[in-house]
């Protein structure tokens, strides 16, 4: 996946070299957990971090896996960076 470098999200985050704000990531992580497994009916954020900052032309991918019942771990990533990792508790309907 990639960003539209002209995307409102990047306006007044770093002009001359912009980066893709946290919250709007972990926000597209929550989305793409409610896509892929349609019967959460709601997430909760344990904890997140962002070792690399991630601009919009930067290539990446989720991963998300289950780390027991009910609690999953999502990451943006590429072959040689980590740009999200954040671990939710996810409620079922």
């Amino acid at each position: 996946m990639r960003f539209n470098k002209n995307h409102a999200c990047f306006q007044g985050h770093f002009d001359h070299q912009p980066i893709v704000p946290g919250a709007y990531l972990l926000s597209l992580a929550i989305d793409y957990i409610y896509q892929t497994h349609p019967t959460i009916t709601s997430l909760q954020v344990i904890q997140a971090k962002f070792p690399q900052s991630l601009t919009p032309e930067t290539h990446y991918e989720w991963q998300l896996t289950e780390q027991k019942p009910g609690i999953y771990i999502i990451r943006a990533k590429n072959d040689s960076q980590l740009f999200l990792q954040a671990r939710l508790k996810g409620e079922l309907r």
